[in-house]
Parts: C-alpha cells; sequence; structure tokens
C-alpha cells in the first residue's frame, strides 16, 4: 500500500516544532526541509503591514482653483465673537435661504454671546448667494457670514 502524501507518521513533531520556533525567533520567512523522501516546507506570512509613503506632486492648476472658487459677491461679516444661528429659535425657520432677496438691515441671523443675542443685519440689499456658517457654529470678528449679490 502506497504511503500518502500527507502521512506524517515518520516526522519527529518535536524537530518540526523547532523549526518554527527558530522562524518566530528569526527573520526566516521560509525553512525548506527534505529527508529521505519527506519534503516539508515551512512559509511564514507577514504580519506586519509596512507603509511606504509617497510624495504627490499636485499641479499648479489644481492649487489655482481653489483660489477661483472662491464665492464673489459682498460678504456680510461678523460683528462680534459667539456663535452663529440661523434663526431665532430651532423651531422659527431660518431669516434667509440661498436666493432670499434681503433689504439692507434686513435680519440674516443671530449670534449669541456671553448669554446675550445680537441680531447680525445685511448691509446691502441683493440676493443671498451663499451661506458660509453652519448653523450653530462658531464665529471669530470679521469671519464671513454670507455673501450677497
Amino acid at each position: 500500500m502506497a504511503k500518502s502524501p500527507f502521512d506524517l507518521s515518520d516526522i519527529d513533531v518535536k524537530h518540526l516544532k523547532r523549526l518554527v520556533d527558530l522562524m518566530d525567533d528569526t527573520s526566516l520567512t521560509e525553512i525548506e526541509m527534505e529527508r529521505d523522501d519527506i519534503k516539508i516546507r515551512l512559509r511564514k506570512e507577514s504580519q506586519t503591514t509596512t507603509v511606504i509613503p509617497q510624495i504627490v506632486n499636485v499641479p499648479a492648476t489644481t492649487q489655482e482653483n481653489f483660489t477661483k472658487t472662491e464665492p464673489s459677491g459682498h460678504k456680510v461679516k461678523s460683528p462680534l465673537i459667539g456663535t452663529f444661528y440661523h434663526s431665532s429659535s430651532p423651531k422659527n425657520p431660518p431669516f434667509i435661504e440661498i436666493g432670499t432677496k434681503v433689504k439692507k438691515g434686513q435680519p440674516i441671523g443671530i449670534i449669541e454671546a456671553m448669554k446675550t443675542i445680537n441680531q447680525v443685519e445685511a448691509d446691502k440689499a441683493g440676493t443671498i448667494k451663499n451661506i458660509l456658517v453652519e448653523n450653530a457654529s462658531p464665529v471669530e470678528f470679521g469671519q464671513p457670514l454670507v455673501i450677497i449679490e
């Protein structure tokens, strides 16, 4: 009766364990051993991931596009530091939306600063082109809030 290629009865398990330990203790990733009609190859797959940083050059045209996408129009800037809100309360609709026509002096939002509510008004008549600040976001003095066209 012929031996199965998977019959390991002739292999010294202790010797095999020493080979595995040798691989674990060193940087060896593969060991091959042959004795009589038995051939064994042990291979250890890498368990670490190597990260190779790559430097990518950004074309100048892409960088120019960032500056060109700056919205044009009149910017209404924050008169103080605080938290900008689009409406007077969560239950009320926002003062403005994109496309809203506003008059000079019309409320466009409120800023809460030190528990005081301050109304922010349009300083120019026109149409709201863009709202630059999300609701309930902190704002700095002079930060653009909306763009009027």
